[in-house]
């Protein structure tokens, strides 16, 4: 009983290891995405800076939003 216990615990462990991980990955990943083409959206909008901010801003806690969700 006592090794099926810990064997659970230690498939737990691997497994939300795994689903952190690749929250993580998905995080810095879309991060790196709206840092590349930030300049890019504000030509092509014509958006002041407060609007450019807001834009960017929103973006990133969207990428923080389905990082914690996933």
């Amino acid at each position: 009983m006592i090794f099926s216990m810990a064997n659970q615990i230690s498939k737990n462990v691997f497994t939300w290891s795994i689903i952190v991980a690749l929250g993580g990955f998905l995080f810095g990943f879309d991060t790196a995405v709206i840092s590349g083409v930030e300049k890019h959206i504000q030509e092509l909008f014509q958006l002041s800076s407060f609007r450019h901010g807001f834009a960017i801003s929103s973006a990133l806690i969207g990428t923080v939003t389905g990082a914690l969700i996933s």
